[in-house]
């Protein structure tokens, strides 16, 4: 497991000041730590067309079988108001394929008078195809606007 520690880079570093080659050897070591640290690190872009976030998952089917990590994308759908106790469909624009899978499909709204905040789970189901995103609502919601998150890896 990687800590907190692991992920993040020292804020100052020593090199060696009489040794060419020790020097060297330590600048390619800090310039890796750089880059792996920074590879590691998730974008916190959300934006309505797919964004790479800086994950990876494991191989889909053998995780252990030495394949190469599986990228994970987001895109954000904007669903704008959402129903009063019916269901509203918002194309995501993505392109599906076999090995499309779902990760995370989260949402939420805000209300439009008030400022009330709310996750959209609770008082939703939200549902994915290859085309569009439903939301179904159980009461009326239509006071309210809202966003689906939809991270996935292909």
């Amino acid at each position: 497991m990687t800590t907190r520690d692991q992920q993040n880079l020292p804020e100052s570093y020593i090199f060696p000041q009489n040794d060419e080659v020790q020097y060297d050897v330590e600048l390619r070591r800090y310039l890796r730590q750089i880059s792996n640290t920074v590879n590691r690190k998730e974008s916190a872009y959300y934006l309505s067309e797919e964004t790479y976030t800086g994950g990876s998952f494991i191989p889909l089917g053998n995780p252990s079988g030495g394949l190469t990590q599986r990228n994970i994308f987001r895109s954000v759908v904007d669903f704008g108001a959402l129903p009063n106790a019916s269901i509203k469909a918002v194309p995501h624009n993505l392109t599906f394929n076999a090995n499309t899978f779902f990760l995370k499909i989260y949402g939420a709204a805000t209300q439009i008078t008030g400022g009330n905040f709310m996750l959209a789970i609770p008082l939703t189901n939200i549902a994915v195809n290859p085309t569009q995103v439903t939301i179904t609502t159980t009461t009326d919601l239509s006071t309210y606007v809202g966003f689906v998150i939809l991270e996935y890896i292909r």
